[in-house]
């Protein structure tokens, strides 16, 4: 499922033509939703913005990632500076909020991959956006398909990023090419939470214990290519990596689980209505989300374009600039 190495990390939103800054969101900017509510709720946490600029014009793209495991108080500390030194470099602006589950988000069991929608919606409105595109990686991407989906006025483009095809997909052998953990994963989850939730509990706990131990946090049974294990001990290096792991794994499981299961159930939208101009975006040896899952979103989205990775599940500063760019140019 992805859960352990991206944590489930969300979406984004792009929109152009606006003035850069940084800026940081108080109770009082927040979406009224309870459903991003948890003692004090903090639904919207920051924004960072950059502008890139070409010979012709200067260029604001805002992109907002919905993602998981962010109750540090430091915005900067919440995303790897790997997601943030890409959107600068591109000039990008990112807005930082929980999904159901996640930091600061009370969970939302039984939620669908669609309910997104209504969530991105609320925020979107709270903050005075109009016209954007998204994109979502790993157990984000039908997320962001879901946005597209329920939102096609307000989307302009879309990318789903190493991401899965739905479970009921016809004709999809969906466990195809998977690595042995993942598959073991799937199926737990598909089985529901009292199945699924002791295998996360353990896997969370090896996953510290792993990085306690100066490991990376991700078993042997996932399987994974050489150049995602090496990315992902690349990232130990990062500032606030033992802060973010704490986060995803002590106090993020909620989330993980809800998001899992909901992506063995109907994701409740047709992926071949989609209008959105969309991109699928995938790693040629994905041991995660393999290739029949990539090769059936091509095959089910109309006009999807195809855009192979350098990498395989980990996506690194170049492909996650070229994913801003594309969604940038739309």
């Amino acid at each position: 499922m992805g859960g352990t190495i991206f944590s489930k990390i969300g979406i984004g939103l792009v929109r152009i033509g606006h003035a850069p800054g940084i800026s940081h969101l108080t109770a009082a900017e927040q979406a009224p939703t309870d459903r991003y509510r948890r003692g004090a709720g903090r639904p919207l946490r920051a924004v960072h913005q950059a502008t890139r600029r070409s010979s012709t014009a200067s260029t604001t793209a805002v992109v907002a990632s919905v993602r998981c495991f962010s109750t540090a108080p430091r915005a900067p500390d919440w995303l790897s500076p790997q997601v943030i030194g890409a959107a600068r470099a591109v000039g990008v602006e990112l807005l930082v909020i929980d999904r159901p589950g996640y930091g600061m988000s009370a969970r939302r069991p039984g939620r669908r991959v669609v309910d997104v929608a209504a969530d991105v919606s609320t925020v979107v409105e709270a903050v005075g956006w109009d016209r954007f595109a998204v994109w979502g990686g790993s157990g984000g991407a039908p997320h962001a398909l879901a946005v597209a989906a329920r939102l096609p006025d307000r989307v302009t483009a879309c990318a789903s990023v190493v991401g899965l095809a739905p479970y009921d997909a016809p004709g999809l052998d969906w466990y195809a090419d998977m690595s042995a953990g993942n598959v073991e994963e799937s199926q737990a989850a598909a089985r529901g939470e009292r199945v699924y939730r002791p295998l996360v509990e353990r896997l969370a706990a090896e996953a510290i214990a792993d990085i306690e131990a100066g490991g990376i946090q991700v078993s042997d049974a996932y399987q994974l290519p050489e150049v995602d294990r090496r990315a992902l001990a690349a990232r130990r290096e990062e500032q606030g990596y033992l802060d973010r792991m704490d986060l995803t794994y002590r106090h993020g499981i909620d989330g993980w689980i809800d998001d899992c299961m909901a992506l063995t159930e109907p994701w409740g939208f047709e992926l071949s209505k989609l209008t959105t101009p969309t991109s699928v975006w995938y790693g040629p040896a994905d041991v995660l989300a393999s290739r029949a899952h990539h090769e059936y979103l091509l095959s089910v989205i109309p006009a999807a374009q195809r855009r192979e990775l350098h990498g395989d599940h980990l996506v690194n500063n170049t492909d996650l600039a070229a994913v801003y760019d594309w969604l940038a140019e739309l």
